[in-house]
Parts: structure tokens; sequence; C-alpha cells
């Protein structure tokens, strides 16, 4: 793993953060771990004398560059300086999805599982149904930064309202729209606001063959997360209503759906590949010049910034004839219960959500605070992408991931969308398609 790193000052100064005493003082080094011997069950309340015995614990985790994945593993070397006798094998996975495939397969295999994995609270109601994830409810009452925590952050440990926590969140990831700054004001045009501004913005700035208004992802069910969905709840459509139904065969959901597609089919201001594209391809095209509308999220803000610097700006997602609506979920370490080496574990969890450790992930990374005492720092104010995700704050919200059928509608999105994009279905069967999976069909 990269083991260079540089000190909190410097970070801080390179930034231009301020670094007031209240913050240094929250920000103190993570100390030893105070678990027991391997395999123990000892609460983070016993005073027990640490193990110094070696531990090798397995890491795995996804990362959308060379960059953001050191951030991890760096994280990680931080950790083995302070206590040498804890090592990691970091296994690198592409994508998140990747990561969540690889997690449930190896998990009902009974084998190769590691020890913690970076996760993201959508996998939650997921993990916790099938008994894969260590509940850290009792553990967490005992750490030093819990009450600092912002409420919105405890909440989005918890799969549902009633679940125990479960992720140690370091990250508070908000989908917005990544546009080309020069683009638009070469062609005298405003960021989009509303879904009618979109295609208006998408349209004036195509120039096919050679650029395309809007980067669709039709790949994976990123595609989903990131895009569709975020049409769909701004013209209402809730997907699971109060009564257990559906509403995705709503006229409303037909609707969005068909406008959706048209962009790709009728209107072209998409790429041609758009059918195949996940992230790498359209991050690839963005900082190319070939799409000038990228829907992605602050977590990719250095990425696109240190390609392309002033010529890329961000604003948050449209809004739909009934709302505006942005998904905000959190990533972070996630402990398995076939480790065995728990305690182990949790002193690194401990330490990989830290107020030092989680500001770091949030200005390199791409996240809101974590914590009370860091929301004043100047980058979330003055740093036009992370002003672009706060903004949108009083829209945040997240998808119905607690509904048992969840994972596997959004594993069926992907063929469903493709065989649309194809001209193979209609925005009537790919609704049906997704109703008939959310209800158990």
């Amino acid at each position: 793993m990269n083991t260079a790193h540089f000190s909190r000052r410097q970070f801080l100064l390179a930034l231009g953060v301020g670094t007031t005493g209240a913050f240094l003082t929250a920000c103190a080094p993570a100390t030893a771990p105070t678990g027991a011997q391997e395999g123990s069950q000892t609460s983070a309340g016993d005073s027990a004398a640490p193990s110094t015995e070696p531990v090798e614990l397995v890491f795995w985790y996804w990362a959308d560059d060379p960059y953001q994945a050191s951030l991890l593993t760096d994280s990680l070397d931080r950790y083995t300086e302070q206590n040498p006798h804890i090592t990691f094998t970091a296994d690198l996975i592409q994508t998140i999805n990747d990561t969540r495939t690889k997690l449930v397969t190896s998990f009902a295999a009974g084998t190769d599982m590691p020890d913690f994995s970076e996760g993201s609270n959508a996998w939650l109601p997921e993990f916790h149904r099938a008994g894969m994830v260590v509940p850290l409810e009792d553990r967490i009452q005992e750490w030093e930064h819990f009450d600092d925590w912002l409420p919105s952050v405890k909440e989005l440990a918890r799969g549902a309202a009633s679940d125990p926590i479960m992720i140690m969140v370091n990250k508070v990831m908000v989908n917005y729209t990544y546009y080309r700054a020069d683009w638009l004001e070469e062609a005298g045009l405003q960021p989009p606001d509303t879904q009618e501004d979109f295609l208006e913005v998408a349209r004036a700035l195509t120039d096919a063959p050679d650029r395309y208004g809007y980067g669709l992802r039709g790949g994976d069910n990123g595609g989903f997360a990131q895009q569709l969905s975020h049409f769909l709840k701004g013209n209402g459509v809730d997907f699971v209503l109060e009564d257990g139904s559906t509403d995705w065969e709503s006229p409303e959901a037909i609707e969005t759906v068909a406008w959706y597609v048209s962009l790709y089919t009728e209107h072209k201001v998409t790429q041609p590949s758009a059918p195949s594209d996940r992230f790498p391809e359209l991050f690839a095209l963005l900082q190319g010049g070939t799409i000038a509308l990228l829907d992605h999220g602050i977590w990719s803000w250095k990425t696109q910034s240190d390609a392309l610097g002033d010529a890329v700006s961000a604003v948050q997602k449209v809004q739909g004839s009934e709302r505006r609506w942005v998904s905000a979920g959190a990533e972070g370490p996630i402990m398995y219960t076939t480790s065995e080496h728990q305690d182990e574990t949790w002193e690194v969890l401990k330490h990989m959500a830290s107020p030092e450790e989680a500001f770091i992930f949030s200005v390199e990374r791409g996240a809101g605070p974590t914590f009370q005492s860091l929301q004043e720092e100047a980058i979330y104010s003055e740093n036009r992408f992370f002003k672009a995700a706060l903004d949108s704050a009083p829209y945040w919200g997240q998808l119905p991931f607690w509904h048992e059928n969840w994972p596997a509608m959004t594993d069926r999105y992907t063929p469903e969308m493709q065989e649309l994009l194809a001209g193979n279905s209609t925005p009537e069967q790919f609704c049906q398609a997704m109703a008939s999976v959310l209800q158990g069909g």
C-alpha cells in the first residue's frame, strides 16, 4: 500500500482551511486498540490490556480512480504506523456494484469473506437480513466522538429506523450534476434548474458526432440510482407507497421513463455508446470534451476539477413537476460476522471514522461533513462543488433500500433499460417489469 502521507496542518493549509483549537482537539490521533485477544468478544468499555499479537485484517474496497483508492489505503497505513502489530490485505474491486455482488456471493458460499469492507448504507437492509453485518450499537455508544455525529449521520448509519447502527459513516455522499461551465458560458446558457431546462441545455450543447449534451449511463444500475430515479422522484413517483403497493406503473412513471429514453432515441443528445457506458466511460467522455452534462456526485469533484479546472462546475439536481429530490447516502467501513478479529477490526473502524480521517475523506474523496464540529470549515461554503452539494440539503432523501425486493429490482434494472434503449420494449413494459420484481414477481 502507498505509505506516503502528510501532516494534518500541511493538509489543511494547502486547502486554505482554518485550524481552530477546537478542531485540533476534536481531531486528536486515534488511540491504540483496547480490544482483547484474537477472537474474543471484549466490549469497547473493558479495561483489559491491549493485545499486541500480530493480526492481519482483510479489507475490500472500490474506488473511482487510483487517487481515491490511495485515500483508503493511506488511512490504513496511518493506523498501522500507530499499531504496528495490525497489518492489512487490501483488495481493490472496480465498482461499488461489483463489491456488493462479491460480498453477497462470498457470504452465501461461506468462503473468502473480508474482516471489513468499504460499504454503502444502501446495502445495510439486505446485509442485515442475511446476517452478514456486525451490529455496532453497543460498541458505538462508548465511542468518544459519537455525540458529535450529525443527527442525519446517525440515521444514515442504520438500514431502517428500527435497525441498529451497522456502518461507521465517514462520508455523506450527495448526488448532483457536473456541467461544462465554459461551454454554457459560450452558449449564453445557465445551468439547468428544471427538467425542461435540462433538455434545452442538452439540445443546445449537442453537436454530433463530436459533442453531446448529456452522458447517459446504461451500463449498470448506477444509471437508476444517479440518473433516472431523480427524474422519477421529481415527478412525484415514490416507488413504494405507504400501503406497501408500488407506483412504478403510474402514468407519471411511464411518462418520465419515456422522456428519459427519448434523450437517446429521439432527441439524440446522449453519446451513442450510452447503453453500455458506466462511470469510467462517462468520466473519460466528460474530461475528453465529448459530453456537457454528467450526473454523478460530490465524491468525484477532485477527479473532475483536476482534469478540467475552471471549465467544470456543478449544480444541484433539477426539479421535476412535483419537487426537487436529491439522493444522499453514506459510505464507510462495515464489519462482517465472519471475521475472527472483531475487536481488532472495531478499533480500525473507529480510526477510519474519526474526525481527522473523516475530514480528509470529505475533502479529498468528496463528501458532506459527518461531525457537528466540522460544519463551519471554510471549504464547505467556499468550494463551488461542496456548495452545490450542500445547497441541496433541504431536498436530500433516500430510496427505499429497506424494501426486501429492492436489491432484486435494481439488479433487473440494467438489462431492462438496455432492452428499452434498443427499442425492444416500451416504457410501459419496462415499468411493468420493475413493478413485478418489486412486488416479488
